[in-house]
């Protein structure tokens, strides 16, 4: 269902003001609305690769790595533990 909706976009952006459905404050508006959220995700991606950048400057990476590394369980409970601080800090 969602395939669909890059069509119908085309479809309306292209027929919109032939058949007058596409209204001048109705394209503002879905302009403003993605500008937002492309906003929103640019900002979030640069936090998250200035937190990773830091991360690393520091050398927690190797810290982290070495801590799960130590459980010495496998996988599983690094993983578990991994779930865990993920929930936790949610």
């Amino acid at each position: 269902m969602r395939a669909v909706a890059p069509a119908r976009l085309v479809a309306w952006l292209i027929f919109g003001p032939g058949t007058r459905s596409l209204k001048l404050p109705v394209f503002r508006a879905v302009q403003r609305a993605t500008l937002a959220i492309s906003g929103a995700l640019c900002a979030l991606l640069l936090g998250a690769t200035i937190f990773t950048l830091v991360l690393r400057a520091y050398a927690t990476d190797d810290w982290i790595s070495d801590f799960l590394r130590g459980l010495g369980s496998g996988g599983s409970t690094a993983l578990a533990v991994v779930l865990l601080v993920l929930v936790l800090s949610a």
